[in-house]
């Protein structure tokens, strides 16, 4: 809310509102799968939650007016596993592997170009940090799956470490 105050009217902003003051404070339409992306991380790192009232998230931009959210409260906020006192960090995000290509598409065509250009106009470094983690809770993995595993992202990047994993 602090950041978009014209999305919000009483604590509450839909969707549409959202993107039409993140669209406005780019200086362009911003792609809906770009606002989903923003939202649905909001909600992830419990910052906004859908209001009682509100339609079913996600949807498409039709639907963006019916969808209703709400800042949480400072507790929901509190993730043990988002260091939020570190030392410039910007974002964080924890998704599922579901969710990661449009992530990545997101990052690629939209989010590294501008991030490239505030690197330059302000000469700031920023790196992105990537990890992938295994739900414990999901099941044992076997050597057989580890050694999938690292076989399907050993050309990601040099700098990939695989330090969890037990061959």
């Amino acid at each position: 809310p602090e950041v978009l105050p014209e999305a919000w009217t009483e604590g509450k902003a839909s969707a549409s509102a959202i993107a039409s003051a993140l669209s406005q404070k780019a200086g362009k339409t911003l792609p809906w799968k770009t606002v989903q992306a923003v939202i649905t991380q909001s909600i992830n790192n419990r910052y906004l939650k859908l209001t009682d009232k509100s339609a079913e998230w996600p949807c498409d931009f039709s639907g963006a007016g019916k969808v209703t959210l709400e800042e949480t409260d400072q507790e929901a906020k509190k993730d043990d596993t988002v260091d939020e006192g570190a030392p410039g960090k910007l974002a964080s995000a924890v998704i599922d592997l579901d969710d990661a290509q449009d992530l990545l598409d997101t990052l690629a065509n939209e989010a590294i170009p501008t991030l490239l250009e505030i690197k330059a106009r302000y000469g700031v470094s920023m790196k992105i940090r990537v990890s992938i983690e295994h739900d414990v809770e999901s099941g044992e993995l076997t050597d057989e799956n580890i050694a999938e595993i690292k076989k399907a992202i050993e050309g990601a990047s040099n700098d990939f470490q695989i330090s969890h994993f037990k061959p």
